[in-house]
């Protein structure tokens, strides 16, 4: 079974290798190839089933395991099904609305990159593959968002989706060293035992959820981080579809619902993340409603979405937050999908420019207002199922909290029923060119999953072996009549006042103060990596100039050795000759000398010898002699 997982994750990578290759007319296949393989990724890890594992050492360093492995838990193998199936249906949309494209073959190599990624991350046992495809989505992204390079504002998305969700990817990247650490392993498994046992430090584990939070909160574009996602919709439909609806915005949830363990863990990061995802919530629906652009309205719809995941996470209410990550997919994917085909008509996003364009497609209309009930949490549509669940544990937890669930549900139905409405509105427009199929299929296909989404909820509860957790019926018949309201409300505005904000213009001054932080952020990064720039370029000119110097120190060293070398071999040359001369010196004059001496000293004795007679009046002779020879020299020297 592990080998269908690995099939799964190489499936979409090796399309997106084989993209790049072919050329001319064979170029246009790029795209359903990439369509074939996440249909084969899905069809996979269906057939795999949940509760498969398969895991391999490939090192160990300083008592760290380091692992390399794959795995469908309940959660892994739901997400990893959502993904594959949303990005065939949404990457068949693209062959069609990107047919005009010039580098047609190179958007899908990164789109097949963009889901392989998020299929590794989903299905990842092992911390160093997750963070290694975690990275890979990151990069993915801000290639697609700035793919329009030539026009500046693409530029200018991409560079701040970058530096911002790059300043949380931080947190990641220390809390995974951090674990592997104190768990001497890096699988995830043993990473969330270790959390449930207790085994685990309090501080350990509180240092982990802070710094895992960091990292959720940027990829899922979350208060500070928001600002990053709405200006990304500058990027193709296909691409803010995935990017919303199934692949990095819904990274940062699952990394929460995946390390749950150590938030319960952490009391206090665990409250932090219901708050701040409740705050989260609130601000971008309320900034939703005053927006014009048709994409940004869905943006911002996204970043409140999953700060209601993240607030029902935070609450305890997981099962429900996985409900609602599922059904988000596919009614956002099918508004996404909807605006595209808007788009395309109108060749505008603008939603003054949008009003009457839907409203002769049944189709393009029928997925709209398919999406918006969803999104509003109209039962028995996918919207509604996990909504419900989290106002459950809102309202056991505090009834306030209920309440905000209830105003996060009819400020949905606004923001949605207001763009949706406006592009219904009478007078229609006429004479447009028929939608090719491609475009057509996977944006109904995605309705009909946002339609009946909702008979999914039995099998995820055997899945998950969990019991779905009703709210009151007070509250349930609050939460439907919030959604309808808000329906209503924004319905009646659009008819009425056009594209106007619905709520007014004062939620624009929300947006801008949510942007300041955000900006600073970006700025600061942007700014921070300028003179780490200018440190390292000095820093580079430093070591060449020290290179030069040592360079210049070798010539001089290597000169000086040469000149040394040749004193050396003259020396050597010198003290040979004169060794030789002192040998032959040796061999010539002293012993000669020596052996010349020995025979005067000889014969001297034997002169001296036949002068020894014995005879007395011969040695006085002799002292006599002497005597006056002595007498004489000192007679002459004295003159």
């Amino acid at each position: 079974m592990i080998a269908l997982l690995v099939l799964a994750l190489v499936a979409p990578l090796a399309a997106a290798a084989m993209s790049g290759v072919p050329r001319g007319g064979l170029a246009r296949a790029s795209g359903w190839l990439v369509v074939a393989a996440c249909a084969v990724a899905f069809v996979a890890i269906a057939a795999a089933g949940p509760g498969v594992h398969g895991a391999v050492r490939w090192l160990v360093v300083g008592g760290v395991e380091l692992t390399l492995g794959l795995e469908t838990t309940p959660l892994s193998f739901v997400v990893a099904l959502v993904v594959a199936g949303v990005a065939a249906l949404v990457i068949a949309y693209a062959t069609a609305y990107m047919r005009e494209e010039r580098r047609y073959a190179t958007y899908f190599v990164w789109m097949g990159i963009f889901v392989g990624g998020m299929l590794g991350l989903v299905l990842a046992s092992s911390l160093v593959l997750f963070v290694l495809f975690w990275e890979a989505v990151g990069v993915a992204s801000f290639v697609l968002i700035g793919f329009d390079y030539a026009e500046p504002r693409a530029r200018r998305a991409a560079r701040n989706a970058l530096l911002v969700t790059r300043c949380a990817d931080a947190g990641l990247l220390l809390a995974w060293i951090l674990a592997a650490v104190h768990v001497h392993t890096t699988e995830i498994g043993a990473l969330t035992a270790a959390a449930q046992s207790g085994a685990l430090p309090a501080t350990t584990a509180a240092t982990l959820a802070a710094l895992l939070l960091i990292a959720a909160l940027g990829k899922s574009a979350q208060l500070p981080f928001s600002i990053w996602l709405p200006d990304a919709m500058v990027a193709s439909t296909p691409v803010s579809a995935l990017l919303h609806a199934a692949t990095m915005v819904v990274a940062g949830v699952f990394l929460v619902l995946r390390l749950f363990p150590l938030f319960e863990a952490a009391p206090a990061l665990r409250a932090l993340l219901a708050i701040t995802g409740g705050a989260t919530a609130l601000t971008a629906a309320l900034v939703a409603t005053a927006q014009a652009n048709f994409k940004r309205v869905l943006a911002w719809s996204t970043v409140s979405q999953i700060g209601e995941m993240m607030f029902g996470t935070g609450l305890g209410a997981s099962f429900g937050a996985t409900e609602h990550l599922a059904a988000h997919a596919a009614f956002k994917a099918t508004l996404f999908l909807a605006a595209g085909v808007l788009e395309r008509l109108a060749a505008t996003r603008d939603l003054a420019g949008l009003q009457g364009v839907a409203r002769p497609r049944r189709w393009t209309a029928a997925a709209l207002v398919i999406g918006a009930l969803a999104l509003a949490g109209v039962p028995p549509l996918a919207g509604f199922w996990g909504e419900d669940e989290i106002l459950a544990h809102a309202a056991a937890t505090n009834p306030a909290l209920g309440v905000l669930v209830v105003v996060l549900v009819a400020l949905g139905g606004t923001y949605v029923s207001r763009a949706v409405a406006t592009t219904l509105r009478p007078p229609p427009r006429e004479g447009e060119e028929p939608l090719p199929r491609a475009m057509v299929i996977p944006m109904a296909a995605l309705a009909m999953a946002a339609l009946v989404g909702g008979l999914a909820r039995t099998p995820l509860d055997l899945l998950f072996e969990a019991t779905a957790m009703p709210a009151p019926i007070g509250w349930r018949v609050a939460l439907v009549a919030a959604g309808v309201a808000g329906l209503a409300w924004g319905s009646t505005s659009a008819v009425l006042r056009g594209s106007v904000p619905a709520l007014g213009s004062w939620p624009g001054v929300i947006e801008r103060l949510v942007e300041m932080p955000a900006f600073a952020l970006a700025r600061t990064a942007l700014a921070s990596a300028r003179i780490v720039a200018r440190i390292e370029q000095a820093l580079d000119g430093a070591a060449r100039s020290l290179v030069a110097g040592a360079r210049s120190a070798a010539r001089v060293v290597d000169g000086t050795e040469g000149v040394l070398d040749a004193a050396a071999r003259d020396l050597a040359v010198g003290a040979r000759d004169l060794a030789a001369l002192v040998r032959k010196g040796e061999d010539r004059g002293i012993s000669d000398g020596v052996d010349a001496i020995a025979g005067l000293l000889a014969r001297g004795s034997s002169v001296l010898r036949h002068a020894e007679t014995g005879k007395i009046y011969v040695y006085t002779m002799s002292l006599f002699v002497w005597v006056a020879l002595a007498t004489a020299f000192i007679l002459v020297m004295r003159r």
